[in-house]
């Protein structure tokens, strides 16, 4: 008796063994037939870039920030000057230091991280489907096209996946 329940625990156990995939991700275990949903999360790459900083100085703190952001901003391409204090474009970091009478700001703009996409699917045939199903949604709300993530102009930022096998 006590043999029959140890095995019907390790067969419970062994059928809701989660596996980490290894990329922040975890998927239950892949079985054919039943319902498999899958959601897959991705994020534009940013572009490499270097900061951009911009330092002004003067006796008053709020003269030498709009001289700091003035030459920061002066920085960036004609067309992405407008939007150089627009937080969801660009980041800035602004450090003050000050010596003797004068005040010197520096201000420090990075791209802001692009937002993140969340893609969902369902499948009746495998969880590989619906996580397939999943990407392509997610790249396609993203403004990808095909598979983005494989493409390269994506990362994958999440998953996860839950199965229920058939009776």
């Amino acid at each position: 008796m006590i043999h029959r329940l140890l095995f019907a625990v390790l067969v419970v156990a062994a059928a809701c063994k989660k596996e980490d995939k290894g990329d922040g991700s975890v998927a239950g275990r892949a079985e054919k037939g039943g319902s498999h949903e899958c959601t897959i999360i991705v994020a534009a790459k940013p572009p490499a870039s270097q900061p951009i900083s911009g330092i002004g100085k003067a006796a008053d703190e709020a003269v030498a920030t709009e001289a700091a952001w003035t030459e920061a901003c002066g920085k960036l391409p004609p067309p992405e000057q407008p939007a150089c204090r627009d937080s969801s474009r660009y980041q800035a970091a602004v450090g003050v230091g000050k010596a003797n009478k004068d005040v010197t700001v520096t201000v420090t703009l990075t791209p802001a991280p692009p937002p993140q996409v969340t893609g969902k699917a369902a499948s009746n045939q495998s969880a590989a489907a619906a996580c397939q199903a999943a990407l392509l949604d997610a790249c396609e709300k993203a403004g990808g096209e095909g598979d983005c993530v494989a493409a390269g102009t994506h990362e994958k930022k999440g998953e996860v996946t839950s199965s229920n096998a058939a009776p």
